[in-house]
């Protein structure tokens, strides 16, 4: 793992630009700002605003992976996290190996029982450039892959609001 820095802002002005646009995205829009209220709510703070959300960069950094190599189950800190797929060296399609196919997923809780679910995103060369955005306490992993010598890369971060 390799810490990135972005001292132009260029991340978050671009996620805001996608992002955080009511008028091209709005569907968008109302998740993040229910997303955000939710937040606030779980923890006490009063929340400061309505329809203006005012991202920071908290953290981004490049992972580089090689074969048999995963991400165990984890979640991240703030309000959400990213990650951009740079260079995936295998179609899941081929991984043969292991049922889970070198994909990235999510993990969530089966409303009405113990049990869990898990949603994949199945990784391939074509997802290469793809940016991937979720709230930050939704537990996720990417599983190893095993028909490719070459490294999968990816960059991730974690982006927050001033309390």
């Amino acid at each position: 793992m390799y810490k990135l820095e972005d001292p132009q802002n260029l991340v978050i002005q671009n996620v805001n630009n996608i992002l955080f646009n009511p008028i091209d995205n709005p569907k968008m829009f109302k998740f993040i700002n229910t997303e955000v209220a939710n937040v606030y709510r779980k923890s006490g703070y009063p929340y400061p605003f309505i329809g203006k959300f005012n991202p920071q960069l908290d953290s981004m950094w490049v992972n580089i992976q090689k074969k048999c190599e995963f991400q165990a189950l984890h979640r991240h800190i703030g309000l959400f996290s990213f990650v951009i797929w740079m260079d995936i060296p295998y179609d899941c399609k081929d991984e043969t190996h292991t049922s889970m196919k070198g994909n990235f997923s999510f993990a969530s809780s089966c409303p009405n029982s113990r049990q869990t679910t898990s949603t994949d995103i199945p990784m391939s060369p074509k997802m290469n450039g793809y940016f991937c955005f979720f709230p930050s306490d939704l537990s996720h992993q990417v599983y190893p892959f095993y028909t490719s010598d070459k490294d999968r890369i990816t960059i991730s971060g974690n982006i927050s609001h001033p309390v």
